[in-house]
């Protein structure tokens, strides 16, 4: 009996099935296997390394990554390759593949983690410092952070005519996201102060303080707002006071927010003016600027900026809006 394999055929000049099944169960480089549709990456690192194709035929349309910097340390997710992205890398959103000028990996969907299973969600509000407990089986949990917004640009009442003083929004608060397989026994946390208003006298806004969230190894920190500014002009001319420059991007997660910046107020006349709007976040919208007369509006979303006050013909300064109380999130899986 013979021992050749299935396949095989006897005649060495005939079409060799069993060859060619074991060719093609070998490893292939992307380069050389056409029309890739998919391709797996253990980390942000490696997927660097690798460019896509939106045809399939250069490289993978899609990439299943197992994990932000390990495998299943909660970063696992699904990227698409935008053939004409050539937006900013910021290691979760958008990836860049070194030495490629345009294209970018996009995140097309964040999957559950490795524990799917919720058992714990502690939301903190109010501000201050202080503990919680942990879920006694939470193996994984994800940290989320909005930190307080700023506060508006007050507008001081001068001499002059027309009398028209406009101060800028300010920016909300930074937001912060990270999965960690820490789980202390307890969380530390500290929420920090809105940032209030500026003065009538046209003083810029204050800044929103800072929050943090510590698992007991590392701590998290969001950077609060940053106040608008006040506007003590002559009230005399045409002028617009600039929006409060965004605060330091936070660092640290795997998703680091950068705050959106405060709105200008503009002064284009007596009758064209408006107060600068508040920051957003990914929460919701700030504070309005204001077109009347009156002082800043507060915001009300949890960690957006406070609005700019206007004086417009009248011979009373106004203060700025205060921005919002930040919120802290903590979900614990297992």
């Amino acid at each position: 009996m013979s021992d050749r394999p299935i396949g095989r055929p006897s005649d060495p000049t005939a079409a060799n099935l069993y060859d060619a099944i074991v060719g093609r169960s070998r490893e292939v480089a992307p380069e050389t296997a056409p029309r890739l549709r998919s391709i797996t990456m253990p980390t942000i690192a490696e997927m660097r390394k690798f460019r896509g194709d939106t045809s399939g035929n250069l490289g993978p349309r899609a990439c299943i990554l197992a994990g932000t910097e390990t495998v299943l340390d909660g970063g696992q997710a699904i990227y698409v390759w935008d053939q004409s992205s050539v937006a900013k890398d910021d290691g979760v959103n958008v990836v860049q593949v070194k030495g490629v000028t345009t294209g970018r990996w996009r995140l097309a969907m964040a999957l559950a983690p490795q524990h799917a299973a919720l058992l714990q969600t502690t939301v903190v509000a109010n501000t201050g410092s202080g503990t919680f407990a942990s879920h006694a089986n939470a193996v994984v949990a994800r940290i989320r952070i909005w930190a307080s917004g700023g506060g508006g640009g007050g507008a001081k009442a001068t001499a002059g005519s027309p009398q028209v003083n406009v101060g800028s929004g300010a920016t909300a608060g930074d937001y912060l996201e990270v999965w960690t397989t820490t789980i202390p026994a307890n969380w530390a946390f500290t929420l920090g102060n809105r940032g209030t208003g500026g003065t009538n006298l046209g003083g810029n806004g204050n800044a929103g303080a800072d929050a943090t969230v510590s698992d007991g190894v590392t701590t998290y920190t969001a950077k609060g707002g940053t106040g608008g500014t006040g506007d003590a002009a002559s009230g005399t001319g045409a002028h617009i006071t600039p929006g409060a420059a965004q605060p330091a991007v936070a660092t640290g997660g795997n998703l680091n927010g950068s705050a959106a910046a405060g709105g200008d107020g503009i002064h284009l006349g007596s009758t064209q003016a408006k107060s600068g709007d508040g920051g957003a976040n990914s929460l919701g919208g700030g504070a309005q600027g204001r077109a009347t007369d009156g002082v800043g509006a507060n915001a009300t979303t949890p960690g957006t900026g406070g609005a700019g006050a206007l004086v417009l013909g009248g011979v009373t300064g106004r203060v700025g809006g205060d921005g919002a109380v930040g919120v802290i999130c903590v979900e614990e899986f297992g």
